[in-house]
């Protein structure tokens, strides 16, 4: 190669596109290498597509070339979603995907419930990059304001929530990782060993350890994402309540000749004194595709795995709406869901399941969308529902 060029970027620095290029001038192309750097650049979500080529240059080399597509910069646009506490969810949002041309994903968003209309209402913004300044720390950041009564857990949530999570490479596939957060509840009900006063404040601090060996973080076709943290709320670092969160999160992707395997387990050991608004709940799009959520289920500790199989209808590609980039792939799922949820006691009243199928599309931003319909062969449930990112990211998070 005799040399190397960048063509497309308009608003991307190209020094944060270098730092993902491993090709040199004077060495050979590699095909396998130049995928492995495609994958990189588009896991940034900022490129709607990327293709390399390499021209003779008529000098006894070749120029290396990266075409690159960028996504929209800002993007105005309703915010509808369906909330597990909440239901159907509407309001405005106002998304940065690359500012300052830095993979810095900067979101701002409104909400209130549809029906009562006004009665729940959300304040959220949101952070995101793989880089904090020159360093490689993939970060994300979020503070939400809640109004809302939480039908889940029986109560008037009026909180505030902050928290900011980082991981960092030890080598090729070990991450460090780490969290700090709060919680801040008001709150009328009577909890004898909280505080006096009609409002809790619960800090929580993390740490853990990552292996990553997939091929891509975005629509991932091989290999395994496998997590272990340990997590401390409110006890000696003050606050309300003392409770730890023991976490193991796996993730398999295993290609097949029509399609894509996936398999994910989830598992949260919360030992302690804990508050009925942090117990956890199952049931919808986030968790078990068969049931709605209910106050019925809701626990302290859980275990949720999944297995599903992928069939592309339609592979990415980019498309252009009135001078938009952005992209876009069809996936047929069928699948089967399990889980225990439990406080004190395990037993077999505890595990629930389901089947389901349903089609993902997948886009830029939100990564995919999931309509899939579900149905408990134990209890006779049925349910359709609608998710957002991909599932093994909204069971751990529990997006509202």
């Amino acid at each position: 190669m005799a040399r190397i060029e960048f063509v497309g970027l308009k608003h991307t620095k190209e020094a944060l596109v270098q730092r993902y290029i491993k090709h040199q001038n004077g060495f050979f192309y590699d095909s396998t290498l130049a995928q492995q750097e495609v994958n990189a650049l588009f896991d940034l979500g900022i490129f709607a597509e990327i293709k390399t080529q390499c021209p003779a240059n008529g000098h006894g080399g070749v120029i290396l070339q990266y075409h690159f597509l960028e996504l929209f910069k800002y993007l105005p646009a309703p915010a509808l979603k369906q909330s597990d506490q909440d239901g159907w969810m509407l309001g405005a949002a106002f998304a940065a995907l690359n500012f300052g041309g830095q993979a810095v994903r900067l979101e701002l968003q409104m909400r209130t419930s549809v029906k009562p209309w006004w009665q729940s209402k959300e304040f959220a913004f949101y952070g995101k990059s793989p880089w904090l300044a020159n360093a490689p720390l993939d970060w994300d950041g979020e503070f939400i304001k809640t109004n809302s009564w939480d039908a889940l857990r029986q109560f008037s949530d009026d909180s505030y929530y902050a928290n900011f999570a980082g991981n960092y490479p030890l080598s090729k596939r070990c991450l460090l990782w780490g969290q700090i957060g709060f919680k801040y509840v008001n709150h009328t009900e009577d909890l004898a060993w909280l505080r006096a006063a009609n409002y809790d404040y619960t800090p929580r601090v993390g740490i853990g350890f990552i292996y990553d060996s997939r091929d891509a973080k975005h629509n991932p076709q091989t290999g395994v994402y496998s997590e272990w943290s340990l997590s401390q709320s409110g006890g000696f670092l003050g606050g309300a309540g003392d409770f730890q969160e023991y976490l193991w999160d796996l993730r398999g992707f295993y290609p097949s000749k029509w399609g894509l395997w996936v398999g994910s387990t989830l598992l949260r050991w919360r030992p302690g004194q804990m508050a009925f608004y942090d117990y956890l709940y199952q049931g919808g799009a986030n968790t078990l595709r068969a049931y709605d959520s209910s106050p019925e289920i809701v626990g302290q500790h859980e275990v949720i795995t999944n297995f599903e199989y992928q069939f592309p209808l339609l592979k990415r590609q980019p498309v252009n709406l009135s001078g938009v980039q952005a992209f876009y792939a069809l996936n047929l799922v069928v699948g089967a869901d399990g889980a225990l949820l439990w406080t004190e006691t395990l037993g077999s009243e505890n595990l629930r399941s389901s089947i389901y199928a349903g089609l993902h599309l997948i886009l830029p931003a939100i990564n995919r969308l999931r309509v899939e319909y579900g149905y408990s062969p134990r209890h006779k449930n049925w349910n359709i529902s609608v998710g957002l990112f991909e599932k093994s990211i909204t069971q751990r998070w529990r997006s509202r």
